[in-house]
């Protein structure tokens, strides 16, 4: 069976994986995991978050409270997401906006990153040690992108 082939049996030494956050005066960003498929970020929002796909899908899920979702070239364009609910962002959507009804609302969003410039980077600019910063990839040394990049 092909999954017994890459199942790790041995005990994980450090099971947790910290949370790391960037604060801002309108959001605070926490990285929750990253490999070189996906990264997944808890955000809360206070004011308005603002971001590009950069080429890249993107998924949000809005876990408390609902956003309003700004697009376009000028941010002309609106979509209302309600909490619970899940939008994909295409690739090619470029520039967003994201501004909770009620404040402070929160979303997780995933994206394939550049893991350099969208999680290593940013975190040792906030003063954060390579050794933790590799911790998002997880405790198995193997299968850690993120170890191999610092």
């Amino acid at each position: 069976e092909p999954s017994l082939r890459v199942a790790r049996f041995q005990p994980i030494l450090q099971p947790k994986i910290p949370a790391f956050a960037i604060e801002q005066r309108e959001f605070t960003r926490r990285f929750r995991v990253a490999c070189r498929y996906f990264v997944l970020e808890e955000i809360d929002v206070r004011e308005r978050f603002e971001s590009a796909t950069a080429g890249k899908f993107h998924i949000l899920a809005a876990i408390r409270g609902g956003f309003e979702i700004a697009y376009g070239t000028r941010l002309e364009s609106r979509v209302e997401i309600g909490q619970g609910e899940t939008v994909v962002l295409p690739a090619r959507l470029g520039a967003f906006a994201l501004t909770p009804r009620i404040a402070p609302a929160k979303f997780l969003r995933m994206y394939a990153p550049d893991l350099r410039a969208d999680i290593i980077q940013p975190l040792a600019k906030t003063g954060i040690p390579p050794s933790e910063i590799a911790r998002l990839g997880g405790s198995i040394p193997e299968t850690n992108d993120l170890a191999a990049l610092i």
